[in-house]
């Protein structure tokens, strides 16, 4: 934002900081889980409360765009964008080799 111009919009940065501690809380609640499904779940429910309604909600109020279709469009955005972070995800989680650094 405040390299092109922008100001920043404070409920797209608290959306953006809500998908991350959403994700690392529900994860840790679904840890005994096999890892792909607690994978999958705690960054779909992430990113359905910080980058589908927060987010929306903030692009509504700042840029007067209507709700209901910004919603839609970013269910269908973060739904792909969900299902492949979770797979890079498990993958990487999987390896023996990244974990190593660990």
């Amino acid at each position: 934002c405040i390299a092109v111009g922008y100001t920043i919009n404070p409920l797209i940065t608290l959306g953006a900081a809500m998908t991350g501690l959403v994700s690392g809380i529900i994860y840790r609640a679904l840890k005994r889980l096999p890892l792909p499904l607690a994978i999958t779940l705690s960054t779909l429910i992430s990113h359905a409360i910080g980058s589908v309604l927060i987010k929306s909600i903030g692009l509504a109020v700042f840029y007067s765009l209507p709700f209901g279709i910004t919603v839609l469009w970013r269910i269908l955005n973060y739904t792909i964008v969900g299902g492949v972070e979770a797979t890079l995800l498990c993958f990487l989680l999987k390896s023996k080799q990244l974990l190593s650094f660990v």
